[in-house]
């Protein structure tokens, strides 16, 4: 994704190459795009690169934390695209461990996102199996 990770060149217009990035880098776009909430998004319509909406993006919404973390990599899940590393990261194994959650655990979800440094995915699941035999003791 060097369209947004990095400053990708764009080439020359009235090139193949410059068409054929257009319709990239408008591809990208879309996807972010359809990725941000509705009651937000027309404030990104004006951005005229996925590059310049990401930085946009970056700007208002950049600052680090568990909720929109979990956010974020739920809205990532959820695109159809071959990961290409596979190799996850232990936090990643826990998001994608806490996406797959019902919604009835959101307060021990909350829980775990809130925690410093976030626990691995065997604590997080010891957690969830708590909160659980409490339940079918109530």
């Amino acid at each position: 994704m060097s369209f947004i990770s990095k400053d990708a060149e764009i080439p020359e217009r009235n090139t193949k190459e410059f068409e054929q990035w257009i319709k990239v880098d408008s591809m990208v776009t879309s996807w972010i795009l359809n990725s941000i909430s509705r009651d937000i998004v027309e404030s990104f319509m004006y951005t005229k690169t996925s590059k310049e909406l990401w930085t946009e993006l970056e700007n208002r919404y950049g600052q680090s934390n568990g909720p929109m973390e979990y956010r974020l990599k739920r809205e990532l899940a959820s695109l159809s695209q071959a990961r290409e590393n596979a190799d996850i990261k232990s936090s990643d194994q826990l998001m994608q461990f806490l996406m797959g959650l019902k919604d009835s655990y959101d307060h021990v979800r909350s829980q775990i996102l809130m925690m410093e440094p976030y626990p691995n995915v065997s604590k997080a699941f010891s957690m969830v199996l708590r909160i659980e035999k409490q339940k079918e003791v109530n």
